[in-house]
């Protein structure tokens, strides 16, 4: 007859081995979920926003940027803005394709041409009908 401790010691044993092999076959797997997941971390993918504008506000909700082409025709404009609404800075391509800066002063909104030349030069001239006050180089 079989010693009912020594059958208990050989069915222990058989549990112990099913074990460690579980545990080796765990630890596999969890090692290339890990690998796989830190790979797919590691792969950059350029995210695009597609949209006709786009508006920065502050904490409090205003608007404070503006980034568009909507109201503009199709024209992309970026535009900075006072706690107001008001446009302060406005970088801008006009009609005829020409870069353009413009600035409000006490006296309302003052618009230049950014020109560069090419050479790498960059002139502020003045717009159809403004006067320039001070020209930067």
């Amino acid at each position: 007859m079989n010693d009912p401790l020594s059958e208990l010691d050989r069915r222990l044993e058989a549990l112990e081995r099913q074990n460690r092999a579980l545990k080796r076959w765990g630890g596999a797997a969890l090692a290339c979920a890990v690998a796989l997941g830190l790979t797919s971390m590691a792969s950059t993918v350029c995210k695009t926003v597609w949209a006709e504008r786009f508006v920065l506000q502050d904490a409090s909700g205003r608007d404070r940027a503006r980034l568009t082409a909507y109201e503009t025709g199709g024209v992309p404009k970026l535009a900075l803005l006072d706690e107001q609404g008001e446009n302060v800075v406005t970088l801008g391509v006009s009609d005829d394709g020409a870069a353009y800066l413009e600035l409000r002063g006490k006296d309302g909104p003052v618009r230049s041409h950014l020109v560069v030349s090419a050479e790498g030069r960059t002139t502020l001239a003045p717009a159809a009908g403004d006067t320039l006050v001070r020209a930067t180089r």
